[in-house]
């Protein structure tokens, strides 16, 4: 019997495609691996305090590593990637390769201070590009067939109300911090950022950090970004249960105390709701009585932490107010001034990792990325996101969930650097491009009944 393995580039993402029973069988490891990467993204704290902090290895690490070795045992019969996902993955390399170079002039033209923290910073920077590179493209060589699908939704959505529920059981305490990561080291010399979750004193915006990060940004962007995912999956379905686990997710986006991540929520929510009249129903429903319950909680004074959260959410309607940036525009003028030093590094940036040797993080992607890349790199960046945000449009099925997501993010990005490799985001991007070669993929069915 021929093994029918569908050609390695067709003409377009939405070409349909059939495979022979024996080929689904051979790629089962794969897309195991994949499985238990999504499933990993439910608990994204290191497990083992190896090496330095920022590299200590996740739940999600072993997974690619798991992703690896299958497709090394099952790379004949492996191979459906599209041409989304070839552009995507070139404009990556693009990508890659201007911060490789980036990073080698600044180390060779050596006008860094010494010790300086970009040298290591942009050394972990293309160790985040390379591995979340890889994985992407072997995401892209796993035959994603119905039955397949419809168990990564349901993978998903559990994943989505996990790390919902450990948000709000830690925002109230119910599980402490140090609960959540016994295995971290107590010693901030030894554990970097990671040691706040075993930091005794004030919880203050600790709270609803759930099984994510020490990053509230990041926090509120996994859930945003898992929602999309399942809104993907899901695609035209919605169950009342759906209503219930979106104002989950809604609520813990709230918690996590990131205002960024709460109005991507409500966009990606709100674009959704206006496609499907039946979800908008529901979701307005469920709101109005959560709505009433927050005014109640709002002047009970047995809930401070919920009214300092309240409070920090309702600056969203006046964004634009400096005083509700916290700090953020002081960060941004400094950014721009030090631009304006040398004026060339408007054009090239100040080298792939540099920015911390100059001060903080920019807080705004797009000026963060002018100063390591320059505007080089910003339009290699646009670039990128322009061939994501076409495919998507072009190929997306159902109703162009990951499209609005990606949009939600992008506006989201003003205040903070949501698509970039820095330590305090985790898996984000990984996940991001893992959701991209799901979503970039060609419909594949079965020759036969035969399931996963």
């Amino acid at each position: 019997m021929t093994i029918a393995a569908p050609p390695r580039m067709p003409l377009a993402s939405n070409t349909t495609t059939e495979i022979s029973p024996i080929f689904e069988r051979q790629t089962r490891w794969m897309f195991l691996a994949l499985c238990t990467y999504i499933l990993s993204q439910a608990y994204t704290i290191p497990v083992v305090p190896i090496g330095p902090w920022s590299l200590w290895p996740r739940l999600g690490d072993f997974a690619i590593g798991f992703l690896l070795l299958s497709w090394l045992g099952e790379r004949r019969c492996a191979g459906t990637a599209t041409r989304a996902h070839g552009a995507v993955f070139q404009a990556l390399v693009l990508l890659g390769g201007l911060g490789t170079i980036s990073y080698l002039v600044y180390l060779i033209a050596g006008q860094h201070p010494a010790n300086a923290p970009g040298v290591v910073t942009g050394l972990f920077q293309l160790y985040l590009f390379g591995k979340f590179g890889l994985l992407y493209w072997l995401v892209t060589q796993i035959p994603l067939t119905p039955p397949r699908l419809h168990v990564l939704e349901r993978l998903t959505g559990t994943v989505l109300l996990f790390v919902a529920v450990a948000i709000i059981a830690t925002y109230f305490n119910i599980l402490p911090l140090s609960a959540v990561a016994p295995q971290l080291p107590k010693s901030p010399g030894v554990a970097g950022l990671w040691y706040l979750f075993n930091f005794k004193g004030d919880l203050g915006e600790r709270r609803g950090w759930g099984t994510i990060g020490y990053d509230h940004i990041y926090v509120a962007a996994q859930v945003v970004l898992l929602t999309g995912l399942y809104f993907h999956l899901a695609r035209d379905r919605f169950r009342l249960r759906d209503g219930g686990l979106v104002l989950l997710a809604l609520f813990a986006c709230f918690l996590s105390n990131s205002r960024s991540g709460l109005a991507a929520m409500l966009f990606l929510i709100g674009v959704r709701s206006l496609r499907i009249p039946r979800q908008a129903l529901v979701l307005c429903i469920l709101m109005l009585l959560a709505g009433a319950a927050m005014l109640a909680f709002k002047g009970d004074s047995t809930l401070p932490i919920l009214q300092s959260t309240i409070q920090r959410q309702e600056t969203l309607t006046s964004a634009t107010n400096a005083d509700n940036l916290a700090g953020r525009d002081e960060i941004w003028q400094h950014r721009v001034d030090y631009l304006d030093e040398e004026p060339v590094r408007w054009l090239i940036g100040t080298g792939f990792g540099a920015a911390r040797d100059s001060g903080t993080n920019a807080h705004f992607l797009a000026l963060h990325i002018t100063t390591e890349l320059g505007l080089i790199g910003l339009l290699c960046y646009a670039l990128l996101f322009a061939i994501i945000l076409t495919q998507l449009y072009r190929g997306e099925a159902g109703h162009h969930s990951l499209f609005w997501t990606t949009v939600a993010l992008l506006v989201s990005s003003f205040a903070q650097e949501t698509f970039y490799p820095l330590p305090n985001f985790g898996h984000f991007i990984g996940l991001y491009l893992c959701t991209l070669a799901i979503a970039f993929r060609r419909p594949i069915f079965v020759t036969t009944n035969q399931d996963f």
